[in-house]
């Protein structure tokens, strides 16, 4: 393997955020947490606010409800 110099601060802050939010994503999942969900959308730098993020949420709980595990607020 090639040595790397080490990543600027900045793009390492983005990295472990999206490692974050893709670990929520996994967690929520497995133990079908939409509080864990939630964590997960309000870590993404798209959604601007708790009530965008609860709002996407039950959204996306409805339209997907025949593929997503059943969810609940843990």
């Amino acid at each position: 393997p090639k040595a790397m110099p080490r990543l600027p601060e900045g793009i390492l802050a983005l990295l472990r955020r999206q490692t974050s939010i893709h670990k929520l994503l996994v967690e929520a999942y497995v133990e079908g947490s939409k509080n864990k969900l939630l964590q997960a959308l309000l870590l993404d730098p798209t959604v601007h606010s708790y009530h965008n993020a609860v709002e996407c949420l039950n959204e996306m709980c409805a339209l997907q409800k025949d593929v997503l595990p059943r969810l609940e607020w843990t």
